[in-house]
């Protein structure tokens, strides 16, 4: 009588276990919460596969959908001085005019970086770093050079 018993409430477990198997289901597959809008479930999110349908459908009718999140800033390149020379040669840096030229550089002397053409200086201290951030606003081909010691580290295009 006792493995009766046994099966009785295991297979009693079964069914409870089943149940919520079902009901979860039936929850997780309603794609509306009370007031209407998408919900995104974490592994959708996390696959991406819902979260971007799910960010238009929030918005109220006849109101403007929110702006997907914005990408993430290109990686702004970096030139790295060291004993007075930049590490593996000196740097090819193209940008399209009207682009916003950004580059970095780090050095462990102290120097005058300058860029020629767009006449822009600026003083590095020994293990420090400057970052260039402008408009390419003028087409050509431009030297940045270590000024002092008349060293180039990068050549700057801004095509047309």
């Amino acid at each position: 009588m006792r493995n009766f018993d046994q099966r009785a409430v295991l297979l009693g477990l079964g069914v409870i276990a089943g149940a919520a198997l079902i009901v979860g289901i039936m929850l997780k597959s309603d794609p509306s919460d009370d007031n209407g809008t998408a919900t995104t479930t974490s592994r959708e999110a996390s696959s991406g596969a819902a979260a971007d349908t799910a960010d238009r459908s929030t918005a109220p009718e006849g109101a403007a959908a929110p702006e997907a999140a914005s990408a993430p800033a290109p990686k702004v390149p970096t030139i790295v001085i060291r004993d007075g020379e930049p590490v593996g040669g000196v740097a090819d840096l193209t940008y399209d005019q009207g682009e916003r030229v950004r580059f970095r550089v780090t050095s462990d002397i102290a120097e005058e970086i300058h860029l020629h053409g767009y006449d822009i200086s600026k003083d590095i201290d020994a293990g420090g770093s400057v970052t260039f951030d402008f408009p390419a606003d003028l087409e050509g081909v431009f030297e940045v050079e270590l000024e002092e010691r008349a060293t180039p580290i990068a050549e700057l295009a801004v095509n047309p």
